[in-house]
């Protein structure tokens, strides 16, 4: 869960939760949805809640994106963090 600070052709790079960044790749297989419906790469904006479902490649030791949900879903998801009102 994150806010995206950048988009690049095969990546995007959030800013997490706690402070930390983290890019990850994002590949063809990749599964992209906004408000639960089909999305594409091309959707995601700088400032957007992100919600990605990604795994380590050791190779690359880097994340590669299987799936990244965009907007309400990720917002929902956020308001519900402990401690927030």
């Amino acid at each position: 869960m994150g806010t995206v600070t950048a988009v690049k052709p095969d990546t995007v790079t959030i800013k997490m939760q706690d402070g930390k960044s983290e890019t990850v790749v994002l590949e063809k297989s990749t599964k992209f949805t906004k408000n639960d419906k089909p999305a594409k790469a091309a959707d995601l904006k700088v400032g957007d809640s992100v919600m990605i479902n990604a795994s380590m490649d050791t190779k690359i030791k880097m994340y590669k994106a299987q799936e990244v949900m965009l907007g309400a879903a990720a917002k929902d998801n956020k308001d519900k963090t402990p401690g927030k009102k």
